[in-house]
């Protein structure tokens, strides 16, 4: 991380060097995010992701999970068998239709998702430190534009 800051810190951005301030600024968090707040709960980015989603939900199914995390069905599977077997979800069939498997949290993991959703708090305030409410309002603006050109580019993509 401090490499990328020390390539680009007193250099002008170009348009053919943004895509690489883009990957380095979120390989350098996405870094950060897994050793400081995942490592000391032996959990991938994903799963944490997932756990916060079912935590937020209370209760939900893979289908629901594979329509907001941007990964397969399959690769969610693997994942949900991986956390039920850890003893961080559970599994339970829906009443109205069997076929459903309805998931949720252990309390064991309720407490280690409340945790780090803790220390996230704490991590976004540290990133954000030195930025002013302008700058903030700023960036995220562009990064919005940024995303609505990427998917208006994969949009015509899949015309």
């Amino acid at each position: 991380m401090v490499h990328a800051y020390r390539q680009f810190q007193n250099s002008q951005v170009h348009d053919g060097e943004l895509r690489a301030y883009v990957e380095r600024t979120a390989a350098a968090v996405a870094r950060q995010v897994a050793n400081d707040l995942m490592a000391p709960y032996d959990l991938a980015p994903i799963e944490y992701a997932l756990l916060k989603l079912c935590m937020e939900q209370g209760e939900c199914t893979a289908i629901q999970l594979a329509k907001v995390l941007p990964i397969d069905a399959s690769r969610i599977s693997r994942i949900v068998n991986g956390l039920v077997d850890r003893n961080l979800l559970r599994r339970r069939r829906s009443r109205r239709d069997r076929r459903t498997v309805i998931l949720s949290l252990t309390e064991e993991a309720k407490d280690m998702t409340s945790r780090v959703m803790e220390s996230e708090l704490i991590f976004n305030a540290t990133l954000m430190d030195g930025i002013s409410e302008e700058e903030k309002e700023v960036f995220a603006s562009v990064a919005m534009r940024i995303l609505a050109n990427c998917a208006a580019r994969e949009e015509a993509r899949l015309r």
